[in-house]
């Protein structure tokens, strides 16, 4: 089993954990396969993982590696039963102990250097989505007391019917978006949802943000969820 387990990828009927450091990648050719990346002690191990609608899961080695075992842990309901799995028609989606979410396809799937958050989505131009949380309601910030002192606040929008704050700062002389939106579970707690990136990339950005919150699923602690 992998080690370090703080997010991992379903989809198709089955569960992936890759080994951390890690970079999960979909393949727009071919909507069941994922990229897979881990360095470690043997360098920089890439593979492809295709999970066919029937049958054992193949793994490919490319970019010149070798050794393919130790890069990620592909789990069936058939060896692990204990766990949930989501539905052999259902798409890929990244799940953590607490929530699950659905991954857009342009953003790269990154294990977290420092945790809080469990990972991280990576897309064009280094923009990134991440959620943070929970924290209780009663001490959660408003979102204006987000921003920091160098960022401008832009206004607001709506994101899965939820107000969110977009706000403006520069880095390394370029303009650059950041947008935050609170989510609230429901029973006292609160997620903070976030993206970022080039202001070349704000639509992109707040539409991936948008697709992130509206099928959050918040986990049973009794019965964890795929």
């Amino acid at each position: 089993m992998s080690g370090n387990v703080l997010a991992w990828v379903s989809g198709f009927g089955r569960r992936l954990i890759p080994l951390t450091p890690y970079r999960c990648e979909q393949l727009p050719e071919d909507p069941r396969s994922l990229l897979v990346q881990h360095t470690g002690v043997w360098g920089n191990r890439t593979i492809v993982v295709t999970l066919p609608a029937e049958g054992t899961a193949t793994i490919r080695r490319v970019r010149g590696t070798i050794i393919a075992r130790g890069v990620v842990d592909v789990l069936t309901p058939d060896l692990r039963p204990e766990l949930a799995f989501p539905p052999a028609e259902e798409g890929w989606r990244i799940a953590c102990a607490l929530f699950s979410v659905r991954w857009p396809r342009q953003f790269a799937l990154e294990s977290s250097p420092v945790f809080p958050p469990p990972f991280d989505l990576v897309g064009p131009e280094d923009a990134r989505l991440w959620i943070q949380g929970p924290v209780r309601a009663a001490d959660c910030p408003t979102l204006e007391e987000l921003a920091t002192p160098d960022q401008t606040q832009l206004g607001t929008c709506t994101l899965a019917g939820r107000t969110a704050v977009e706000l403006s700062y520069d880095l390394d002389g370029e303009p650059w978006r950041m947008v935050h939106v609170i989510v609230e579970r429901g029973d006292g707690w609160t997620f903070f949802a976030s993206g970022q990136g080039p202001a070349t990339q704000r639509d992109l950005v707040l539409s991936a943000l948008d697709d992130l919150i509206s099928d959050i699923r918040f986990m049973n602690r009794a019965t964890p969820e795929a």
